[in-house]
């Protein structure tokens, strides 16, 4: 086949991804937004969620910036990013997430007019978002790739920037698709964790010279502050160890329950604070720890201060958990999902295990582990063994975590060297980054 021929194969190729996928999300709205009314009644939070993205409200205000994040850990990034910058200059951006989780981390830490859901991905729908107003630059906190959203972007004139950027090896996959690398070929820049990624990158088609390594801003996040008084406080801080298992999948309930269960019983004085990554299946995490009489964060009184398991069934807590922990199991890790972040569990001072799947961060897991700093389990049936050796050598607890801190030193400085990329890729004069 000639260059010519192949040429044309990839452009045909292209039309027909592109009318596939412009059908699919098309469909998904015409079906959506007449049920939404039904919705309501059988799924009020659901229906609110869906009509914010299908049908979102024009914006009041001229956005010098938008950043947008999928969901919490991005969320906290974004966070990271404008905590230093004037408040008159944090004002101008507009801030988006995709998930609840993401959204109420944003309304309790921006003010209400930045904020929104991250609209469905139709062009109407993001003119419907800016109304009369110019499409300001758009950043993306790690990878989240809408066609329409990308390409809109670009129409409007607006410069198109990924930050912490990274690509896993599920997404790997789909390189050779010729609408994802048409869409990737809007990039104008991105901030990449490593040099890993900047091989993904690449090999999406994103020009080299567009990419450059900033490092994983996780490393600087600081472990969020619980009130000193308070019910949760004094429960976190009782008699005995604690074992935080964190970020479970519902997938993983079976696998996990069992090992918690298995040592709580061998640590009669430890307990247990289970974290669900999910809270819309919530009854199955509390009906596999039914035997243990676990009591719900959100219902914790005076009475339940000498429960051993206490379910974290709210959002943004966990992060300030972990300083009060004798061990951290992060979740994510017992199946395919790619492990959830390990680096809130170290910032705390507290030991983390994790298990055999690590994709999301692998490069930080694989130096972290060579370091002393982490443990890895690989399978779930050996979690209660390992984490109770572990308790069982407190001189091995301590170097770990001595270990941990000289990990998280070496990495520190991705923010601020993020906040330089910005700086340098601004387009506006008076957007917040600029010069």
């Amino acid at each position: 086949m000639s260059k010519k021929q192949a040429s044309a194969s990839r452009g045909v190729a292209y039309y027909l991804w592109w009318l596939v996928y412009q059908t699919l999300v098309g469909l998904v709205f015409a079906l959506t937004v007449p049920v939404l009314p039904f919705l309501r009644r059988l799924r009020p939070d659901t229906a609110a969620w869906l009509r914010a993205r299908l049908l979102p409200a024009p914006l009041g205000f001229q956005p010098a910036l938008w950043l947008h994040a999928v969901s919490l850990g991005e969320a906290k990034l974004v966070v990271a990013l404008l905590k230093d910058l004037p408040a008159t200059a944090r004002e101008r951006c507009l801030v988006t997430a995709t998930t609840r989780a993401g959204f109420d981390y944003f309304a309790n830490h921006l003010i209400p007019k930045q904020l929104c859901y991250l609209p469905w991905d139709l062009a109407w729908c993001y003119r419907r978002l800016m109304g009369g107003y110019r499409r300001p630059d758009l950043v993306l906190v790690e990878t989240e790739v809408w066609p329409n959203l990308f390409l809109s972007t670009k129409q409007a004139g607006a410069r198109l920037m990924i930050v912490n950027g990274r690509l896993g090896p599920k997404t790997m996959r789909y390189r050779g698709n010729p609408l994802l690398r048409y869409v990737f070929a809007q990039l104008d820049a991105v901030a990449a964790r490593g040099n890993l990624d900047v091989e993904r990158f690449s090999a999406f088609g994103v020009a080299p010279d567009r990419i450059v390594v900033t490092g994983n801003m996780k490393f600087d996040l600081k472990p969020g502050v619980l009130p000193e008084q308070g019910v949760f406080r004094r429960w976190l801080q009782g008699v005995g160890p604690l074992f935080v298992f964190a970020s479970i999948s519902t997938d993983e309930v079976p696998m996990l329950a069992p090992q918690a269960r298995a040592l709580l019983a061998a640590f009669p004085e430890a307990r247990l604070l289970w974290a669900p990554r999910h809270l819309d299946d919530l009854a199955e995490h509390e009906a596999a720890l039914a035997g243990e009489a676990a009591v719900r964060r959100s219902d914790l009184v005076d009475a339940d201060l000498k429960s051993r398991v206490l379910i974290l069934n709210t959002f943004g807590e966990l992060a300030a958990c972990y300083a009060d922990a004798s061990l951290s199991l992060i979740g994510g890790s017992f199946n395919r999902r790619g492990g959830q972040n390990f680096l809130e569990s170290l910032q705390a001072g507290t030991p983390a295990l994790m298990g055999p799947s690590t994709d999301n961060f692998r490069r930080e897991v694989e130096e972290a582990r060579a370091a002393g700093a982490i443990a890895v389990i690989e399978r779930a049936e050996e979690v209660a063994a390992v984490l109770g050796g572990l308790m069982r050598d407190p001189d091995r607890l301590r170097v770990m975590s001595a270990k941990a801190s000289e990990f998280l030193t070496k990495h520190e400085g991705a923010v601020k060297r993020t906040r330089a990329f910005l700086r340098d890729q601004s387009s506006d004069e008076n957007a917040p980054f600029a010069p």
